[in-house]
């Protein structure tokens, strides 16, 4: 069962179902159990510099994560996933500790933008996604 604190991998149809960014599997902090996301992307310094990502939780490599380089969980946009099921299969094998899991809740605290993800889009990309 995927709890809140998991790490898993999907695709996920943002921008849209057509960008390069859905092409790829990413992982994702699930927030709560209705399955809210948080994207996890490879720390690049021009992200913050530029300010592309403004809300954001540093992850480091170890047995706390399972990333393999420097990362940032990016918190500026929640994605919302309604009316599915995630399969276990998804799941990372290392989750996230409970000090990493609760600097993201307080960060969570600082959204500024929640996007819906099209569930027909989501299943068509996934085949660890089921409708409910």
């Amino acid at each position: 069962m995927i709890d809140k604190s998991n790490v898993i991998k999907l695709f996920i149809p943002y921008p849209t179902i057509s960008d390069d960014l859905a092409k790829v599997r990413h992982m994702y902090v699930v927030e709560s159990l209705q399955y809210t996301l948080f994207n996890i992307q490879t720390a690049k310094p021009n992200l913050v510099r530029q300010k592309v990502i403004n809300n954001f939780v540093v992850l480091e490599p170890g047995k706390e994560t399972p990333v393999r380089r420097r990362s940032y969980v990016g918190m500026d946009v929640r994605l919302i996933l309604n009316g599915v099921i995630i399969s276990d299969q998804a799941k990372t094998a290392v989750g996230l500790s409970k000090e990493i899991f609760d600097d993201i809740v307080q960060h969570s605290l600082n959204v500024k933008k929640n996007k819906n993800i099209s569930t027909a889009e989501l299943l068509l990309l996934n085949d660890t996604v089921n409708p409910i």
